[in-house]
């Protein structure tokens, strides 16, 4: 018996499975690759499109907005989907499922600063929360309020180093604090770290 040959794919709460194309679009009207019978779904609400090897997705401007693991995108701005990321569009909620991330070599890409200098697993998750309010229009997070997301408010200290550690690993520690801040992000969302 042959195995199905893998694919990059989104899987919904419904457990229906959605092969990953370039331009796959999401929304409630009946002519769009995923079709959501909500309400709470524009028309024509997201899109994926493919750049490279990675996927993005992109908010049309939708009414309700469209969420990446509890962070709401800015609308019309691609924004890089990782392996078990959370799309979340109306009230359904959908997993994907990479089939690259499978590989070291793909994972290290996203990883990896220009030096080749790579982000510890604990980095990449300080940097996704210090994203997290920048991704909607707001400042970085706080030290403090990565700390408390993390669920040890007392670190506040750890924090601050393992961010001080990315700002050396992406060659802007010399800037501003507010700006390296607002810079890492930027850079984050660039190279697919969030």
């Amino acid at each position: 018996m042959t195995q199905p040959v893998p694919v990059d794919e989104l899987v919904t709460s419904d457990g229906d499975h959605f092969e990953l194309h370039d331009g796959l679009t999401i929304g409630r009207a009946e002519t769009e690759s995923v079709h959501l019978a909500d309400s709470a779904v524009s028309r024509q609400h997201a899109i994926v499109r493919r750049s490279g090897d990675r996927w993005l997705v992109q908010d049309c401007g939708s009414r309700n907005g469209t969420r990446l693991n509890d962070a709401r995108l800015p609308s019309f701005t691609d924004c890089p989907l990782r392996d078990g990321d959370r799309l979340t569009i109306g009230r359904m909620t959908m997993r994907v499922r990479l089939v690259a991330s499978a590989d070291p070599e793909a994972t290290s890409r996203l990883t990896t600063i220009e030096s080749g200098t790579s982000l510890s697993p604990y980095q990449l998750q300080v940097i996704g929360l210090l994203a997290e309010p920048w991704l909607r229009g707001h400042e970085p997070a706080t030290n403090a309020e990565i700390a408390e997301r993390l669920g040890t408010p007392q670190a506040v200290e750890a924090v601050k180093a393992a961010l001080r550690r990315c700002y050396v690993k992406a060659g802007i520690a010399n800037l501003a604090t507010h700006t390296k801040r607002r810079e890492l992000c930027r850079l984050a969302s660039e190279r697919g770290w969030i």
